[in-house]
């Protein structure tokens, strides 16, 4: 099957699982709460706006945190 698209292309329309991104954002909870350098920050702003699911995953990993 020939594909139009770039390879490039092709892998940034593949949607990543809300299990991958439940454990990105659990790692991400460990790491604020050590705290982050400005790189790391702006790592996290970056990861957070690639997708609207991650916000949400990081403040549901945030309150178990909290609550643990």
């Amino acid at each position: 099957m020939c594909n139009s698209l770039p390879s490039r292309a092709r892998a940034s329309t593949v949607r990543e699982t809300a299990h991958a991104i439940d454990a990105a954002a659990s790692a991400w909870v460990v790491r604020v709460d050590r705290g982050l350098t400005e790189v790391e920050q702006a790592v996290l702003e970056e990861w957070l706006a690639g997708d609207s699911r991650r916000a949400g995953a990081l403040a549901r990993a945030q309150a178990t945190w909290v609550h643990a």
